[in-house]
């Protein structure tokens, strides 16, 4: 606490999930509420019938700013999900806490890519 309120978890935006653009291509860079709208509705059914966020991790705030990590996990209307984790930078505003800058990867492979090193050693490689 610093004495301004509660730290509140920011809301994330409803993004277009990383299985929505063809592949190798990057979506469009988005900035502000609207342009984040915009981009959902354009989306129109292709949309999450629900997104999940989890494990929000936030860090110490340096020069105002405050990093933010966690997982999403979006349910579409045929009963398939998708998996993401977001890295965020969060800032204190006017209005209260927002996303200035949001990394979206999407999680596609078993404890990130994570592999047995053979009998005994345990789990090699990086997280």
């Amino acid at each position: 606490m610093d004495g301004r309120g509660p730290l509140r978890r920011p809301r994330p935006p409803r993004l277009p999930g990383p299985d929505h653009h063809p592949p190798g291509a990057r979506p469009a860079a988005r900035a502000g509420p609207a342009a984040v709208k915009a981009a959902a509705l354009a989306l129109g059914d292709a949309n999450p019938v629900a997104h999940h966020v989890t494990d929000v991790v936030i860090g110490v705030p340096e020069d105002g700013q405050v990093p933010v990590r966690s997982k999403g996990l979006g349910i579409r209307a045929d009963g398939t999900c998708g998996s993401v984790s977001y890295h965020d930078i969060v800032v204190r505003t006017g209005d209260g806490w927002r996303i200035r800058h949001r990394k979206v990867s999407a999680r596609r492979l078993p404890l990130n890519g994570v592999s047995h090193g053979g009998a005994g050693s345990g789990l090699s490689g990086t997280a």
